[in-house]
């Protein structure tokens, strides 16, 4: 409830006075004694001369309304032409008799007046202890209205993320809910203003009970503590809040460049959204499992990181971060029970706020590339799209031929696996080094589809010195001193069995990666390169959240989105990715610095 300021009342009643217009109060949820007088208009000095009356005038149990019109405003013909659906209910009637009675027995509204302001005056006071999450308190009697302080500057994504949305006030009722057993909403017109509406009979110590839930939903709030604010499982007694201030890694700079672009992606793996926001950190994994499906389907797009990136001649380029609350794990179910309709309609939703925020290119990342084939399944309005495929293709070939050389391969002499030829990024692969190896073994799922049949007839004859065949068995890993692993699945598939023991590279670009990391443990000789990730020039602290690179790393499909920002260019690797786009980018990116950064392996001591 919003009180009429006094000044407003003062205008309408002489306004209305002075032209003869009628004054009509709604009092279907004010009146019945709840704001503390048996109507909230009278009270704020109006005189209405029709009052509109029901909900608590049936007692909480009989549907009734009631209309009251002041006698000289009243029609004769009016009793006898009008006309209800639900008139003559003399139950309904007697009910809200019955508790007309029981409002003057039980002193109702002075029970009302009095529970008010006590709940109030300590709601008021617990704001000046929260200014920064409850914004105002407001209302007479026992219709109160809690502003909550809006969080879209909030350290915390999550926060950031509800608050945009919307969502932040429905978060909170969920908490006064689930955990402290309240039952309180926000109201339709603002999602920010929780409607306080308790019983007439209202004690003290509810009151007391009350105001510790609100106190320590605050606490929550300002600590940062998600776990705490949506999880309830436990009791809100056995839970300590935990304060994660200052734990959150977050970069928001202005645009300081005319050349922006956005990049959407989504969580590799749920553990990864602890990089995200910090306090999803106190999650168990099964728990930010299911967290992170219950939001998947209604948490729509939002921009968290705005970095501004300069290349090594100066150039700057702006990137914003377009986050989707999904794992790879849920993209892939969806793929697999071919219900991918709303993840599109997110990634056309992504286009949109991209475009909105004056960006030219939207990169794809993670699964969003795969689920979208590419971008070619996307509508994008205004906008261009870029899968990232070139540069991920070549920066994974010159990540395979350092390591080779590092490690005294002999690309001529060695027999090359290709796991996922299938895929766009493992056709290409298969293609440029074809002509380099003495052997290509390419692994896929379906061998028996034309795609595939295609790609190693294609090869066959294009290669007349190099043994090309197909299979979908892993153990043909086992003779391979080469490996390029790009397949599209959730979980790894690579295992030490699968290896043999000889000194062998494996270029790992999946994300989640194939290799299991057993192979590190088990399988000494084996060197893993991992993501064939791009150095970005000038930041040696460039990181994005929820994106698990070291600091100054990003993914090559990032990196492609921000070259082509730089350059001015409109046209990104959606579809399939050709051999000259695989150069082109290449070119690009040694132009403005955009290096492989140092090749790693969990098992070797540059780890």
């Amino acid at each position: 409830m919003k009180p009429l300021p006094s000044r407003f009342v003062r205008w309408l009643k002489e306004t209305c006075n002075d032209h003869q217009v009628p004054i009509i109060a709604d009092e279907i949820q004010s009146g019945m004694g709840r704001t503390g007088s048996f109507l909230a208009s009278t009270a704020m000095g109006l005189n209405p001369d029709y009052v509109c009356l029901g909900k608590a005038l049936g007692g909480g149990l009989a549907k009734i309304g009631a209309l009251l019109i002041r006698r000289n405003q009243f029609l004769d013909d009016f009793a006898i032409e009008h006309t209800s659906t639900f008139s003559e209910d003399e139950s309904s009637c007697l009910i809200a008799l019955k508790g007309l009675e029981i409002l003057r027995k039980d002193k109702l509204i002075e029970r009302c007046a009095a529970a008010g302001d006590r709940l109030i005056a300590k709601l008021r006071a617990l704001q000046s202890h929260y200014p920064e999450v409850v914004q105002e308190i407001r209302g007479r009697g026992l219709m109160i209205g809690m502003q909550l302080h809006d969080q879209s500057n909030s350290p915390s994504n999550i926060f950031r993320m509800l608050s945009e949305q919307g969502h932040f006030g429905y978060m909170a009722a969920a908490y006064f809910l689930n955990r402290c057993r309240i039952r309180i909403l926000p109201t339709l017109s603002s999602s920010l203003t929780l409607r306080i509406e308790p019983s007439a009979y209202l004690s003290k110590p509810d009151i007391s009970d009350f105001i510790r839930s609100t106190e320590q939903f605050c606490e929550a709030v300002v600590k940062l503590d998600l776990r705490h604010l949506t999880h309830f499982e436990n009791s809100a007694h056995s839970q300590k809040i935990i304060d994660y201030r200052g734990k959150h890694r977050i970069r928001r700079m202005p645009p300081t460049s005319e050349k922006r672009v956005a990049f959407v992606g989504n969580f590799i793996e749920s553990e990864h959204a602890r990089k995200f926001d910090a306090s999803l950190g106190a999650f168990r994994p099964e728990e930010l499992e299911r967290h992170m499906a219950s939001l998947s389907h209604f948490i729509e797009p939002a921009i968290y990181d705005q970095i501004n990136v300069v290349s090594r001649l100066g150039d700057v380029v702006h990137l914003s971060f377009i986050g989707l609350n999904l794992t790879t794990r849920q993209i892939v179910a969806a793929m697999q029970s071919r219900k991918t309709r709303w993840i599109l309609d997110k990634l056309n939703a992504s286009s949109s706020l991209a475009a909105k925020a004056g960006c030219t290119v939207l990169g794809l990342g993670g699964h969003t590339s795969i689920v979208s084939a590419n971008g070619v399944r996307l509508r994008p309005q205004q906008i261009a799209l870029t899968s990232g495929n070139a540069l991920t293709v070549g920066m994974a070939l010159v990540a395979l031929r350092t390591a080779a050389a590092e490690k005294g391969i002999d690309l001529s002499e060695s027999r090359l696996a290709v796991l996922g030829a299938n895929g766009n990024i493992g056709r290409t692969c298969a293609s440029i080094l074809a002509p380099e190896v003495r052997e290509l073994v390419l692994i896929g799922r379906k061998i028996q589809t034309a795609r595939f049949q295609s790609l190693v007839h294609e090869l066959k004859s294009r290669t007349s010195g190099t043994n090309v065949h197909g299979t979908d068995n892993l153990e043909h890993l086992s003779d391979c001193s080469l490996i390029v692993a790009a397949s599209s699945s959730p979980d790894p598939l690579i295992l030490p069995r699968h290896l043999g023991n000889h000194p062998l590279i494996i270029c790992d670009i999946a994300t989640p990666g194939d290799v299991d990391p057993s192979v590190s443990r088990e399988r000494p000789a084996a060197f893993v390169v991992r993501g064939a990730e791009v150095r970005a020039p000038m930041d040696d602290n460039f990181a994005i959240g929820g994106i698990p690179t070291k600091k100054g790393q990003m993914f090559p499909c990032m990196a492609e989105t921000l070259l082509l920002g730089l350059e001015g260019i409109y046209s990104g690797s959606c579809g399939r990715i050709s051999v000259q786009n695989v150069n082109l980018m290449l070119k690009l990116a040694e132009k403005h610095a955009f290096t492989l950064a140092p090749i790693e392996t969990p098992s070797g001591s540059n780890e």
